[in-house]
């Protein structure tokens, strides 16, 4: 009897083996990953916690341009200017000495002036061998005070000539025509119009004004500022 073999069963075929993972990638890999991860945890926490939202829309605001109207009949001044050069400036300029701000507008020889007394305008004369050299100026006050610019003594001033020599304005300047009155008080933030006027040899020539703010409370000395008058104050104009 012959003996009946089974059919050979055909073995699986095998698979080619996989080469070897570099555990050195591997590791990289899932570093990268949890750190992304951390960082995202990180971020939406601080988020959350400082409340962070969208921007808010502008506000609009609309400036009031309308301008003040003082009782005593001073104009409101505008923002402060920068200090002049050490070499001052000319007419027409706004020159400044800690928080007086004058502007000289204009520079006038005169044989006589008109000045208020009792009621009535007077002539005054220069006199023999004298001229008056009248300075038509614009005050503005930015200090922490009140200026009573005609009988008090806010700004000390001195007209100075070609030698150097200095002269003080005429006593009674509220006597002028157009200037403020006595103890009449130019508040912080308003501008006033003043007259200065000075007695000088007929042949003295004017080169410069100088100014200054007098604040008796200050530790400190002001420095003065000093407009340059140039061919104004050396010859001027007659009347």
């Amino acid at each position: 009897m012959t003996d009946v073999q089974p059919d050979a069963i055909p073995a699986k075929p095998q698979k080619a083996p996989r080469p070897p993972r570099n555990p050195w990638k591997t590791a990289a890999l899932c570093l990268a990953v949890a750190l992304a991860a951390t960082s995202g945890g990180l971020i939406y926490t601080l988020a959350s916690d400082q409340g962070v939202s969208a921007p808010e829309a502008p506000v609009s605001v609309r400036q009031d341009t309308r301008t003040p109207v003082s009782p005593d009949g001073d104009a409101p001044s505008a923002s402060p200017s920068p200090p002049p050069s050490a070499t001052g400036s000319g007419v027409g300029t706004e020159v400044r000495s800690g928080g007086a701000y004058v502007t000289v507008s204009k520079v006038t020889r005169a044989d006589s002036i008109k000045q208020n007394d009792r009621g009535e305008t007077v002539t005054v004369k220069a006199g023999d061998g004298a001229v008056f050299i009248v300075l038509d100026t614009v005050v503005r006050n930015e200090t922490k005070a009140s200026m009573d610019l005609t009988c008090g003594y806010p700004v000390a001033n001195s007209l100075i000539d070609g030698q150097g020599r200095r002269y003080d304005a005429i006593k009674d300047l509220y006597k002028l025509p157009g200037n403020p009155e006595c103890n009449d008080q130019l508040q912080p933030g308003f501008k006033n119009g003043m007259q200065y006027v000075y007695r000088v040899p007929v042949g003295a020539r004017i080169v410069s004004w100088k100014f200054q703010e007098v604040d008796f409370s200050a530790v400190e000395e002001t420095p003065a500022g000093l407009v340059q008058l140039g061919e104004a104050g050396a010859q001027g104009a007659s009347s």
